[in-house]
């Protein structure tokens, strides 16, 4: 079987849980020939994708409300959502980080409530994530 396509299908942001689950219904549709890249990927998508889609939408709906607080812009609010939900930060600082590398203006506009808004989203996926990995 011919190797995957790189073709790109469509420009959205979204989190290594949701690129998980599309490679994981894509392999199992197709059973297809991976190059070494794909074959590696895949590795990171099984490894730090491992978020249920129930808990996955809760935490979006959450983080677009927080960041609706520092811009109206949807698709900045979109690239946020999902920079949190990748990198899953565990202090002040690294929100801090991740809300820079959105854009200096949203860094500007986030107070403590964000803030701890964000880490209280986080921790909690965290501790669902450490849950999963207990069973």
């Amino acid at each position: 079987m011919p190797p995957i396509s790189l073709r790109v299908r469509g420009r959205r942001p979204i989190s290594v849980h949701e690129a998980r689950r599309t490679v994981d219904r894509v392999l199992e549709e197709r059973e297809p020939e991976l190059t070494y890249d794909q074959r590696e990927a895949v590795k990171y998508l099984k490894k730090f994708g491992r978020l249920d889609e129930e808990t996955l939408e809760r935490a979006k709906e959450r983080l677009r409300t927080v960041a609706r607080d520092l811009t109206a812009n949807e698709r900045t609010i979109e690239v946020l959502v999902h920079r949190i939900l990748d990198v899953l930060p565990s202090s002040e600082e690294e929100v801090k980080t991740v809300l820079e590398s959105a854009g200096k203006r949203l860094l500007r506009r986030a107070d403590e409530s964000v803030i701890e808004e964000i880490l209280e989203v986080t921790e909690e996926i965290r501790d669902k994530l450490e849950e999963g990995s207990e069973e």
